[in-house]
């Protein structure tokens, strides 16, 4: 299944590349309308892009659509989640938050890591059946995909040493090699690409500013959000939209919702709780992912939850975690951990 917010840029290159009128027929071709992208997330099946690849390959001709699609479609184009991974400090944790954010966006997909000799191989496993019309195109864009995440930290003029592919050993690879850049191999287990092992380490070129940093938290809100059910749910979201504004306050939250302070506290006590219990809790979170996610100085990470001495978030965090925030990165390790090596 295949979360619809990430199928919304593949399906603006299809309109670009074609018509308006295309468009709808290659949707038509699925059974479905290009409406359902505007609407809140949705899975579907996996299989629903692959048809959309298939038929607008059909309707422009071009054998290789999907490698053309994914040229067009950084890997930023990937909502959240590509945000998410491309914030990591370095390419061993962007490997390691694709894998563990993978499931919002693709819920049987798989990702692995097989090392052959001075080189990682770089896996992703559709669980598509190869049989499915258009799974072809899936196969041959993921590829160019793997390759602009690694580009990300490696630089522009980096290239892989070779790609893989799922398809039959005797497939011709000539058109293929001049849209991935790189030697082809073809009859392998999955899609991939290989990299020196020298990379695995590499920094982010352009590390996130405090203000633009991509948490767990925030991809999985973003992607697969749901309605608040009560004031409370509704003042802790505010408070999270707040705390990235810079100004978590009662005033502010009550502000956007449209209602006083006054009012927005008595509604909470109805609810037996309160705006500061709300703003602990979201703090709390917020404070525990920062310091497993980033490399932020605690005196950084208080001034992101809006606390205006360092000293009260340190007293705060020991309150809530029976541990100092130093104490409490050193037992979990910053920036969270690399992407478990696998045979194969």
């Amino acid at each position: 299944m295949q979360n619809t917010r990430v199928l919304r840029p593949v399906s603006q290159i299809i309109r670009e590349m074609t018509t308006e009128r295309v468009h709808r027929q290659v949707w038509s071709a699925v059974g479905l309308s290009p409406d359902i992208l505007a609407g809140r997330p949705l899975f579907i099946p996996y299989r629903i892009q692959a048809g959309l690849l298939e038929s607008a390959a059909r309707a422009t001709g071009m054998e290789h659509f999907g490698a053309h699609v994914a040229r067009q479609m950084p890997y930023t184009d990937l909502d959240a989640y590509g945000r998410y991974v491309l914030s990591a400090p370095c390419l061993a944790v962007a490997l390691y938050r694709g894998v563990r954010a993978l499931r919002h966006i693709l819920s049987h997909a798989n990702v692995y890591l097989r090392v052959q000799g001075e080189r990682i191989v770089l896996q992703f496993d559709s669980a598509l059946d190869p049989g499915v019309g258009g799974a072809r195109h899936l196969e041959e864009a993921m590829p160019v995909l793997l390759a602009d995440l690694v580009r990300s930290y490696a630089g522009p003029d980096w290239r892989p040493d070779w790609a893989e592919l799922r398809i039959p050993r005797a497939t011709s690879t000539a058109a293929l090699e001049d849209l991935h850049e790189t030697d082809v191999r073809t009859g392998g287990r999955f899609a991939a690409i290989a990299f020196h092992k020298s990379l695995i380490w590499k920094e982010n070129p352009r590390p996130a500013s405090p203000g633009d940093i991509h948490l767990m938290r925030d991809m999985r809100d973003l992607v697969a959000s749901r309605a608040p059910r009560n004031i409370t749910e509704t003042t802790c979201n505010m408070i999270e939209l707040q705390i990235r504004r810079a100004d978590p306050s009662i005033e502010a939250v009550a502000e956007n919702l449209g209602i006083g302070a006054r009012t927005l506290q008595r509604k909470l006590m109805v609810e037996a709780t309160s705006f500061q219990e709300c703003l602990n809790r979201v703090r709390t979170c917020r404070a525990r992912d920062l310091l497993r996610e980033t490399r932020l100085s605690p005196a950084e990470i208080a001034n992101q939850l809006g606390y205006r001495e360092t000293n009260s978030f340190r007293r705060a965090f020991r309150r809530w975690a029976g541990m100092s925030p130093s104490q409490y990165r050193a037992e979990i390790g910053a920036g969270g951990r690399p992407v478990h090596e696998v045979d194969g």
